[in-house]
């Protein structure tokens, strides 16, 4: 079974036993639709540093995600909170007897219920 290679703009159709070979020579290993499967090890200084400088950049941008995210869990554990006391408080209160009383109005007999 064949698989490709890609380096740049050149994609080379490879036996499986050459993977490792091409893949110390820079190229990357690729599936059929394109997707990396194998990632090369730049040999080269200047992609080594650019590779370096992105991840750095995707670092800063996660950590800046992760506060934001932590931050916004915590209120909504709060809010969380709150809204469960509320509910026990509403609870509580449903569950009280209601008391009522009778009242006579013109003729007929209606119950009126009080608080």
């Amino acid at each position: 079974m064949s698989v490709q290679a890609q380096k740049g703009n050149k994609i080379l159709r490879i036996s499986e036993d050459a993977i490792e070979r091409y893949l110390g020579m820079g190229y990357n290993i690729i599936g059929a639709d394109g997707a990396v499967l194998k990632k090369a090890v730049p040999a080269d200084n200047n992609q080594l540093k650019l590779e370096y400088s992105q991840n750095i950049k995707e670092i800063e941008n996660l950590k800046t995600e992760l506060a934001s995210l932590k931050t916004q869990n915590s209120l909504l554990k709060q809010e969380n909170i709150r809204l469960s006391n509320e509910l026990e408080k509403v609870l509580d209160t449903e569950e009280e007897p209601k008391k009522t009383r009778k009242r006579k109005s013109q003729n007929t007999e209606t119950e009126v219920e009080t608080e």
